[in-house]
């Protein structure tokens, strides 16, 4: 068995040139916690979600070296309107400059036990990229990995 076994095809995406504004929405609108980013040829360029919004939100002390060192925020009172204005301001910005590109997606033919590795580690969805080409193709998601070990029909 291969990844292409519990891919989620033609996943709700993003293109890298989206405002930010844009890409909350469609989180908000689909409920779900990260969109695959690809470019205007469908090219995976990196995933936004959840966790890359509020990185930006942190300081970026917090963020260095993901905080290492920096384990209170306690001393920073920043409020709700703070944050939101902070995020105001940015909400026009291309969602690219938000995506995590560190994200290495998975091929089609990758085993199934490399495929569950891969989302165990990353604990975000799994982008599926054709090797040759760079096209997203699909992603691995929990759920969806979840649906096919219960037998079910997403």
């Amino acid at each position: 068995m291969t990844c292409q076994t519990v891919m989620l095809p033609d996943p709700i995406s993003v293109r890298d040139t989206t405002p930010l504004a844009e890409a909350i929405d469609l989180l908000f609108r689909h409920r779900i916690k990260n969109l695959p980013v690809v470019d205007a040829n469908g090219i995976y360029r990196g995933l936004f979600g959840i966790h890359t919004l509020i990185r930006q939100l942190l300081p970026r002390a917090a963020t260095l070296d993901e905080g290492a060192g920096l384990t209170d925020l306690g001393f920073v009172h920043d409020t709700l309107d703070n944050l939101r204005d902070r995020l105001a301001g940015r909400m026009h910005e291309p969602v690219l400059q938000f995506a995590d590109r560190t994200v290495q997606p998975v091929a089609p033919d990758a085993s199934l036990m490399e495929t569950l590795l891969r989302l165990h580690r990353q604990r975000a969805i799994l982008p599926v990229v054709d090797p040759a080409s760079g096209r997203l193709l699909g992603i691995v998601t929990y759920w969806e990995l979840l649906t096919r070990l219960a037998g079910r029909m997403a």
